[in-house]
């Protein structure tokens, strides 16, 4: 008989419809029927303090506030919007290029117009609250909110409706691509909820019919999505391709190998790759290997394939393959690079000092009478041309009785008197007269 206490008797019995057909094997003693001290003490006291109809409209005046400036608030957006920011960022790498950019699109039209519009509107109703009474009852309150709804709806279904709709989330990663479209999809259904509460103030706010739409937003959200027609295949690519029907083209061929060889599509080639293929147009080999996710083996295995599709492309749409932007890559590439040493000897023929060269090319002075050194070995250019005969004369004379001094030792003989770059040039002379004379000699 004591078995069960006493609430576990009461919520056995309180799930009885009736008492009908209840048969006790024993009689309930009275010791078991008790009353709980402080359910009784919490019933007395309830109902000594039981509110007035003052009380109630008060509440029910607060209830009403909190309702409009929850309606007017967008802290559930702007937490669907934080949420979706923070995944799109952290899978940015993942993620083909576009739905960050049509995201921040978005979330700069709601920070910019939606949600500083919407905290101003919330300071001016509870000036109006100020008045007192309910707000359902307030004719002012009213208006107000009638227009500010209006205005709201319109904002929600002809900007931030779409733009959410035109969010792209591209990727070979079924996780990622899985939690990016879930959190996509929160942020739908909070902007469907709040246009569907706003709809439902257009005609003055009513506390019930808010409620009743924000309670069936999720169920109609989900209804439209289900009566909407499945979008086409196109829908899923990236967004401003400039060749979307080659893009289609690259798509078939990558699920025709996948197929062939058993294996998922982006073991072919990752969807960032088919991109950059429709992008870039490559033509060769040379320059599939420019595009990401193209290596050594996969130019072997499918280079031929996808050089005759993008080159059929090509031909096809007429477009001129000399100024694709791979090809003016490779012509740059294959421009020889200046000779520097010719520069600076031009710029000296010209007329200009070394000091003036090296000023205009950002070099020291040394590089420069470097490279003057080269063409004074070639015989194009003269020490004298470059430094006081008589300054050649000592170095030189110097340098037929020590042949295998060092520059320092040049240097310091003269006690630092010419520089290095001086000594090299006026050593070089004398390399070319002693080559010159070798070859005479032979």
């Amino acid at each position: 008989q004591a078995a069960f206490a006493h609430g576990q008797v009461y919520v056995a019995l309180s799930r009885c419809k009736s008492f009908e057909g209840i048969v006790l094997i024993s009689r309930i003693g009275t010791s078991s029927i008790r009353t709980d001290s402080r359910v009784k003490d919490f019933s007395e006291e309830a109902e000594k303090n039981a509110p007035d109809k003052g009380q109630l409209q008060q509440e029910k005046a607060a209830y009403q506030q909190n309702l409009l400036l929850e309606l007017f608030g967008f802290k559930s957006l702007k937490r669907a919007i934080n949420h979706l920011n923070r995944v799109l960022l952290e899978h940015e790498s993942k993620l083909l290029p576009g739905a960050v950019e049509q995201f921040k699109a978005l979330a700069g039209l709601a920070e910019a117009q939606l949600f500083p519009v919407g905290q101003k509107f919330r300071r001016q109703l509870q000036g109006l609250f100020a008045q007192g009474g309910l707000p359902e009852d307030n004719e002012a309150v009213q208006e107000r909110i009638r227009k500010a709804s209006a205005w709201f709806a319109e904002k929600v279904r002809d900007e931030l409706e779409p733009a959410a709709k035109n969010i792209t989330i591209v990727t070979d990663n079924r996780l990622i691509r899985k939690t990016a479209l879930e959190a996509l999809e929160k942020l739908q259904l909070e902007l469907f909820a709040k246009h569907a509460c706003f709809t439902t103030a257009l005609d003055g706010f009513k506390a019930h019919a808010y409620l009743r739409a924000k309670a069936l937003a999720e169920l109609d959200f989900q209804a439209a999505r289900h009566q909407a027609p499945p979008p086409e295949k196109e829908t899923i690519r990236p967004q401003d391709l400039e060749h979307p029907e080659l893009y289609a083209r690259l798509e078939q061929w990558r699920k025709a190998e996948a197929d062939k060889q058993d294996v998922a599509l982006y073991m072919v080639l990752p969807t960032r790759t088919l991109l950059e293929l429709a992008r870039n147009l490559p033509l060769n080999n040379a320059q599939l290997k420019k595009i990401h996710g193209i290596g050594k083996g996969r130019i072997r295995e499918y280079g031929a394939e996808l050089v005759g599709i993008i080159g059929k492309y090509c031909s096809e749409k007429e477009i001129p393959t000399d100024t694709l932007p791979l090809a003016i890559q490779e012509k740059a590439a294959k421009k020889p690079k200046p000779d520097t040493k010719k520069i600076s000897f031009e710029l000296f023929q010209s007329g200009k000092t070394i000091q003036e060269i090296a000023e205009e090319r950002g070099f020291v002075q040394s590089t420069i009478e470097g490279h003057l050194a080269h063409y004074i070995e070639q015989g194009e250019l003269s020490a004298a041309d470059v430094l006081p005969a008589e300054d050649v004369e000592k170095i030189k004379q110097f340098l037929a009785e020590h042949p295998e001094a060092a520059l320092s030792e040049v240097r310091s003989h003269f006690d630092d008197a010419y520089s290095y770059g001086e000594v090299k040039m006026v050593r070089a002379e004398v390399v070319k007269w002693e080559v010159g004379s070798g070859k005479a000699e032979g």
